[in-house]
């Protein structure tokens, strides 16, 4: 089991957990899908979330809006600097608007039996699941949004680095 967990968290670890091996041996002892859990919601942090303190993505919006013509974002935000309110407390409010989001779609990923449908429609479920390299159904993916804050904290230091995908 030892070997295990030391193989499993070294992909952890590349993947920038601060914890590796509390991930594996969670995944290990317990059975639950850490790995792939920590993979898909790091890729969506580092794809949607800004950065503490990273503002370039007001400056790339001003370019794109010169170059494409998308003024509804930009204009808003010359507006907030106007009044006075600062670059970092623009990206902080956003941030955390694009945190909050997240864990609005986690729960409704985690929580499909709870959703409201209106009598007259059909209810609808979902899953998420691990797949194999033969995309056979693995296991269940379950509480994502219990570890998805725990996980972004932990890769702040790349988005710190990266700027995010969307916003690099």
């Amino acid at each position: 089991m030892d070997s295990k967990i030391t193989e499993l968290s070294a992909h952890f670890r590349a993947l920038g957990a601060q914890n590796p091996e509390e991930w594996a041996r969670s995944e290990i002892t317990e059975g639950l899908p850490q790995y792939t859990s920590y993979a898909f919601l790091r890729e969506v942090w580092l794809g949607s979330v800004y950065p503490v303190g990273h503002t370039a993505w007001i400056d790339n919006l001003f370019k794109s809006e010169e170059k494409f013509g998308s003024k509804t974002e930009a204009t808003l935000i010359r507006k907030m600097l106007s009044l006075g309110i600062s670059r970092e407390e623009i990206t902080l409010l956003l941030r955390e608007t694009q945190i909050s989001t997240i864990d609005s779609v986690l729960s409704k990923i985690d929580c499909s039996d709870e959703l409201m449908f209106p009598e007259s429609a059909k209810p609808a479920n979902w899953s998420f699941v691990e797949i194999d390299e033969d995309n056979q159904v693995t296991r269940k993916i379950e509480c994502l949004s219990d570890i998805s804050r725990t996980v972004g904290e932990e890769i702040e230091p790349q988005l710190a680095q990266f700027g995010s995908y969307r916003n690099a």
